[in-house]
């Protein structure tokens, strides 16, 4: 019966239609509107609405990459490094030493300019080192994060951070294969009475403090062959030579 119903009704509006087309009563269609083409300033605001966290993204990231490569290009390219780790508070003044040290320095990388980088740490019981407890157990933890990079041969030690980086498997070269001088003792070179000495004006400190380099020897393989340490051990050995020669 539904589908009677159906029927006579679509029939119906079927005739009804025929009647209308006949007195020419239907409605015309309506035209095709077409769309204006949108301002600059509002595809700007739909293209915003859409993808503005892409775009905040994006320039977060092109920040990011831009304060790399600035700290990139720069950071300065040293020659040579020295590790400076004693009980005695030489910490902090690494800006003073450093013209003396680098007026014997070469330009090994020869990009034009004679850099030295130096780095201290002072060692020792917080009480007699005059230091907070948390900020000698820093110096400890920063000294075995840089040695343990291997690229430093070149040191300035008292007993003090002689020990502990020996105690670390540390081990320092025999001297006496680079000078007779009186200064050498073994696989130690006092630094007073050295061009180092003279150049720090650290002279006067008898056998308190001493150059150390360390013994390429006892590296692995691995690190003997990694042209990285074996240019930096060529400059650095070159550079110590300079530094035990005998002051003026």
């Amino acid at each position: 019966m539904a589908d009677l119903n159906q029927y006579n009704k679509a029939r119906q509006e079927m005739i009804e239609a025929r009647r209308q087309k006949a007195e020419g009563t239907i409605e015309p269609a309506a035209p095709t509107v077409y769309a204006k083409p949108q301002t600059v300033q509002k595809k700007l605001e739909n293209f915003w609405y859409h993808y503005k966290w892409f775009v905040v993204a994006a320039v977060f990231l092109l920040v990011i990459v831009s304060i790399s490569a600035a700290q990139l290009l720069g950071r300065t390219q040293y020659d040579v490094s020295i590790v400076i780790a004693t009980q005695q508070p030489l910490q902090g003044l690494e800006e003073v030493f450093r013209p003396g040290l680098e007026s014997i320095v070469d330009d090994y990388d020869q990009n034009g300019q004679k850099s030295v980088e130096i780095d201290a740490y002072q060692l020792g019981d917080a009480e007699n080192a005059q230091m907070s407890t948390q900020l000698s157990q820093m110096n400890y933890e920063k000294l075995a994060a840089r040695v343990s990079t291997r690229k430093d041969f070149i040191f300035i030690l008292d007993d003090v951070g002689y020990d502990y980086l020996t105690g670390m498997g540390i081990e320092f070269e025999d001297l006496s294969a680079y000078s007779d001088s009186d200064n050498i003792k073994g696989d130690r070179c006092m630094l007073d009475g050295t061009k180092g000495g003279e150049m720090m004006n650290l002279e006067g400190t008898g056998d308190a403090l001493y150059f150390c380099f360390v013994d390429f020897d006892t590296y692995t393989e691995s690190l003997k062959n990694d042209e990285s340490i074996v240019k930096a051990h060529e400059n650095q050995e070159e550079y110590f030579k300079q530094l035990i020669a005998p002051a003026d």
